[in-house]
């Protein structure tokens, strides 16, 4: 018995330096249980580099309050069902508490119920339905920005900086997304006050050549193309490099940090990004599942953003951009 308690010991305290378990097989979810402490999980893992920063944040944060925590992601970014199932095989070890995010309206209602049942702990960080309801997704509080919101203050954003001519190209990763397809509608609304017309170019999940070569034909298509606004790093990365190749003339904006993105608000190709701060989101995800774990409080929501990062500010976040900080 003495032997089986410490190995379980061990175990757990290994976890604090497995930096991120992906879903292959049981090795995602074997920290997953009274012993392991705390579970995050997300719809995207380290493939996208914005995930990078909640990771650390929620890592951070676990290291700082001596608790082991275990962090899953599907292996396809997106795959919410696998999502719910790690959700589900979580919620069955037990855990203190869990911290996921909430991409999609409709498919995590059981799971969070089962959770609610359980006497769990849930927050719910990053992403959720722009309408959410808690009766249907109980959870705790919500530890992120206001997508819609930011969508409409990204729109506000662009019009300071610059007059459209026609229409304004929104570059979508990961369609479908709930807090990417609030952020879209909330720049919709806002440009339409204004009267102007928007058209959505999907690039797809993974942010590569496809992107880019989508992003080259909607150009050779659209030749008049002034301003376009992409919704995260995935998107932004391949627009640039396209912009950044062909030496074009275009307003562009984004949401998120990456060190990548920082380079390019940095030589001009960039002109402005929306800061979400996903380190606090993951990192104060962690620390407000212990209060309700450890002292039966209440969270309250958290509103994470809303911060733009231009070549004014850019030095005081650009090493923290690398260290995945901001």
């Amino acid at each position: 018995m003495r032997l089986a308690r410490l190995i379980r010991h061990l175990c757990a305290a290994l976890l604090l330096l497995i930096p991120l378990a992906t879903a292959h097989g049981a090795g995602a979810t074997a920290g997953a249980s009274s012993e392991a402490g705390y579970v995050f999980i997300s719809h995207a893992g380290v493939s996208d580099p914005f995930w990078k920063i909640p990771f650390r944040g929620a890592r951070d944060a676990a290291k700082e309050l001596g608790v082991p925590l275990t962090i899953l992601a599907p292996e396809q970014v997106n795959d919410y069902s696998r999502q719910v199932e790690l959700l589900q095989q979580a919620i069955k070890q037990q855990p203190l508490g869990i911290a996921t995010t909430l991409s999609d309206p409709h498919g995590f209602s059981t799971a969070l119920m089962e959770a609610k049942r359980a006497g769990i702990p849930v927050i719910v960080f990053n992403a959720r339905p722009q309408n959410d309801d808690r009766i249907v997704n109980p959870y705790l509080a919500y530890i992120g920005m206001d997508d819609y919101k930011a969508g409409q203050a990204m729109a506000r954003s662009v019009l300071q900086r610059t007059e459209p001519e026609g229409h304004v190209l929104i570059a979508v990763q990961q369609a479908g997304h709930a807090g990417l397809e609030a952020r879209f509608a909330g720049i919709v609304q806002q440009l339409g006050t204004r009267g102007i017309e928007v058209a959505r170019l999907n690039v797809g999940d993974q942010g590569g050549a496809d992107a880019e070569v989508r992003f080259r034909d909607y150009l050779k298509a659209n030749p008049g193309l002034t301003t376009v606004i992409s919704l995260g790093p995935e998107s932004a990365h391949p627009i640039g490099r396209v912009i950044k190749r062909g030496g074009l003339k275009l307003f562009f904006a984004s949401f998120d940090l990456s060190p990548l993105t920082s380079r390019m608000i940095k030589d001009g190709i960039i002109s402005f990004t929306i800061d979400q701060q996903p380190y606090m989101q993951g990192y104060l995800s962690v620390q407000m599942l212990r209060l309700a774990a450890r002292y039966k409080m209440i969270p309250p929501d958290i509103n994470t953003g809303i911060g733009v990062v231009d070549a004014n500010n850019l030095e005081q976040v650009e090493a923290l951009a690398k260290a995945h900080i901001r």
